[in-house]
């Protein structure tokens, strides 16, 4: 009996124990510094505009923004976006065409995304900071180019003295964007090969201009004998 006794009057065993999960981060909110109406009638800042390509993943809601520079920086990541907040940034339903207003500066970042940054896409393949001076066309941001950079230092593509991130067009792809242009809508019997050509040799035409690359695009896109009378006088000022 004392047996029984003393069995039942042990203690319970200890509960386990609960560890409480700690919360997820929340998502860090990238709110740009500027809006679109905000730099719609300034003086200093400029349009950029071109076309977003991604093949593997065209449907969207797809983010283009524009950061500025940060020393402490130190290069693109594949699956993560800058920690500093962007100047400005406008939603695409899908890849396609986009314009949008970016103050101007020395350095800026042009890299479009969604998912929160799982997936992106540059305008360049080096990840190069551009230079906003004036306005900037012909802009091809794109899924496939995978940046990095050396030892944190960033590459910077100059306006005027570089091609402003500008790629060969794709016939098959590209062919819609360029005829969305009024210019190109006047134009829709051309051959894009023939546009590329005039294009180039009018940009050597006027290399030593700043903006040769604006220039020859905007001949190229003319008639042939509009363009020519327009270079003429352009070479005689």
């Amino acid at each position: 009996m004392l047996f029984l006794w003393m069995a039942c009057t042990e203690p319970p065993p200890p509960a386990p124990v609960v560890v409480a999960q700690a919360p997820a981060p929340a998502k860090k909110a990238h709110t740009p510094k500027y809006t679109q109406a905000e730099l719609a009638e300034s003086a200093d800042a400029f349009t950029l505009s071109g076309i977003l390509k991604c093949s593997q993943s065209k449907e969207g809601p797809w983010t283009v923004a524009v950061w500025p520079f940060h020393p402490e920086f130190y290069g693109p990541d594949p699956q993560e976006l800058p920690w500093h907040s962007p100047l400005v940034a406008i939603e695409l339903e899908k890849a396609g065409n986009f314009e949008l207003k970016v103050p101007s500066g020395e350095k800026r970042l042009v890299l479009a995304y969604k998912d929160d940054g799982q997936q992106q896409a540059f305008a360049d393949p080096d990840g190069a900071y551009l230079q906003v001076q004036s306005e900037v066309s012909e802009l091809v941001v794109d899924c496939a180019h995978s940046p990095s950079w050396p030892n944190g230092i960033a590459p910077v593509t100059e306006q005027g003295k570089a091609k402003p991130v500008r790629q060969a067009l794709d016939p098959a792809a590209d062919a819609d964007w360029l005829y969305t242009t009024p210019s190109g809508r006047r134009n829709d019997g051309s051959e894009l090969r023939g546009f590329e050509d005039r294009r180039d040799g009018y940009e050597r035409r006027f290399k030593k201009d700043p903006n040769s690359g604006d220039i020859a695009a905007s001949l190229a896109l003319m008639p042939e004998e509009a363009a020519e009378e327009a270079a003429r006088n352009m070479e005689r000022r």
